[in-house]
């Protein structure tokens, strides 16, 4: 885990942030950064705040952690590592929403769900409607046509 403390430390300075900067930007204390950097002390990241560091900072995890592969993601990485079919963007959207915290995130999830359900009930017929005026037949020809 030394090693890992040598990284964040090499990333924090590479990034030109503080303590202070970086903790903000992961969610996390000053102290927690201090810790985690001090090889004198026990202290080591959790598995969030590593998460939310190799996201927000644009880093592998894999580098992050093992010391392996290239340091940064570049879109390149994204595009390799797109296992979902992502667009760059929604892959950008993405990171953004994980950036929240967890009261706006729910938010912007109850925001999708609702332009969800409206987009879904606006492509399905409507209810009460005949066949032939979901068809685009008024409601006039279709009388005419029942009673011919």
């Amino acid at each position: 885990m030394d090693q890992v403390k040598k990284r964040i430390k090499q990333l924090r300075k590479e990034m030109g942030l503080t303590g202070a900067e970086l903790a903000a930007r992961i969610g996390v204390s000053q102290g927690n950064v201090s810790d985690w950097e001090s090889e004198k002390r026990t202290s080591t990241p959790t598995t969030k705040a590593l998460i939310a560091m190799a996201r927000e900072l644009g880093v592998s995890l894999n580098w992050l952690l093992l010391g392996t592969g290239n340091q940064f993601l570049g879109q390149d990485d994204r595009k390799n590592d797109n296992r979902y079919n992502v667009s760059p963007e929604e892959y950008d959207l993405i990171l953004k929403l994980r950036t929240l915290d967890d009261y706006n995130q729910s938010e912007i999830v109850e925001l999708i769900e609702m332009k969800y359900a409206h987009f879904v009930r606006s492509k399905q017929p409507s209810r009460g409607q005949s066949t032939n005026s979901r068809l685009g037949v008024n409601d006039e020809n279709a009388a005419a046509s029942e009673t011919a």
